[in-house]
Order: C-alpha cells, then sequence, then structure tokens
C-alpha cells in the first residue's frame, strides 16, 4: 500500500510540474478587432488562428463576409498541413502569384477539392 502512496503521489507532483511550468498559447497574438470574448464562435476562431489556419486582414476577422474558393482551399491546406508553396496549377486562371496555388495544387492532387470542366477553378467564388 505505502508503493501505491509513493507512486500516486509522485505522478501527482509530475503532473504538476508539468502544468506549472507548459506554456499557454497566447491569445493575444491572434486576437482580431472584431471578435471579442463574448462572440458565439470565439473559441473556434481563436482556435483556428493560433493554428494559422485562418489569419484575417488588417487585425479584423472579418466574420460576415463569404469566403472565396482560394480562401477555403488555402484553410483546407493549411489544416491538412499540405503544401502551400505557390506554383504554376492546372487552371488557368491560378497562377502561381495566387496566394493560395500551392493549397489548391495540393488539394487537387490529392481528390480534396477540384475545378470546373472548362479549366478553371474560379479562386474568387
Amino acid at each position: 500500500m505505502k508503493a501505491v502512496g509513493k507512486l500516486l503521489l509522485c505522478f501527482m507532483v509530475i503532473t504538476s510540474t508539468i502544468l506549472t511550468f507548459q506554456t499557454p498559447k497566447s491569445e493575444a497574438a491572434t486576437a482580431f478587432s472584431d471578435v471579442g470574448t463574448s462572440h458565439r464562435a470565439y473559441k473556434e476562431i481563436t482556435y483556428l488562428a493560433q493554428g494559422n489556419i485562418v489569419t484575417g486582414s488588417n487585425g479584423k476577422y472579418n466574420g460576415d463576409r463569404t469566403v472565396t474558393r482560394a480562401e477555403a482551399a488555402a484553410m483546407i491546406g493549411r489544416a491538412l498541413n499540405l503544401d502551400g508553396e505557390r506554383k504554376d496549377t492546372r487552371f488557368n486562371d491560378v497562377k502561381k502569384n495566387n496566394f493560395a496555388s500551392g493549397y489548391i495544387d495540393s488539394a487537387v492532387a490529392q481528390g480534396i477539392i477540384s475545378g470546373y470542366s472548362d479549366g478553371t477553378f474560379k479562386p474568387d467564388k
């Protein structure tokens, strides 16, 4: 019985040490000026921002704006750790200078998303 007590005490000390020295992710670094702590999706938006899946624009999340196909491809690509390096794609409307070109190309190669039969992706739709 003494061995179990010592083992339990040892476990508690190690656990409390880990929790004490663990550094939490900074919510301040991912806060958006248009998403307050009372926002209905605050936790989810913060989680996505901390994972660099969403980035916002000029310090704002802009949650009322429609997401484009390019932005959706980038979010999917970031979430799945796909190759996001900008590159030319098979789509005549997605060139290397498009911020999501690498994610679009990678997600299409994985069969996650597709373009249109006319050879376009329509990244701004």
